[in-house]
């Protein structure tokens, strides 16, 4: 059994702390993507007028410009048959 100096064992609980914090880093951003696109998905489902007053306030929370929020619920909208 080899003995583990202080310098190795200090660099390995920087290495597993490291470690720990971009998987922890990595599940945040899958859970704010999937926020954003369960808030873009419900955007989509209100009547238009709804949306309407809903946009700008959803758009500042989603952190992005009217527009852009618009596209995104527009290209989420199911396509309606005729």
């Amino acid at each position: 059994m080899s003995s583990a100096t202080l310098e190795q064992i200090e660099a390995l609980r920087i290495d597993s702390e490291a470690n720990v914090t971009e998987i922890d880093s990595g599940i945040q951003q899958e859970s704010e993507t999937d926020r954003d696109e369960k808030e873009i998905a419900r955007l989509a489902a209100l009547p238009d007028l709804q949306y309407s007053r809903e946009r700008r306030e959803a758009a500042e929370h989603l952190g992005c410009r009217v527009a852009t929020l618009d596209s995104l619920v527009k290209n989420a909208k199911p396509a309606r048959s005729q």
